[in-house]
């Protein structure tokens, strides 16, 4: 015999009064986020012939993939800490 249990779909989960974050709240953080980002790239396309003579021996990519890759990663873990944080302290 089988238990009937309510049933919840994900979006009402999602968007709980409780724990909603306004994009509005995130704008400073998410546009500090976004210059840093294009900062970091720019540096990178400044220097990319440079950087392009350079193989990482471990992975066998130039240089300047292998940064380009790790700024992506940063910026991404960077933004979800971001979120996480203001949804803590709301």
């Amino acid at each position: 015999m089988q238990l009937r249990r309510p049933r919840v779909k994900a979006v009402q989960i999602a968007f709980d009064e409780g724990r909603r974050v306004s994009l509005a709240d995130l704008k400073s953080g998410i546009l500090t986020l976004l210059a840093i980002w294009i900062g970091y790239f720019l540096v990178i396309n400044f220097f990319i012939q440079v950087l392009d003579n350079v193989t990482v021996p471990y992975v066998d990519l130039p240089l300047d993939q292998v940064l380009a890759a790790q700024g992506v990663v940063l910026i991404f873990a960077s933004a979800l800490a971001l979120l996480i944080r203001h949804q803590r302290h709301g």
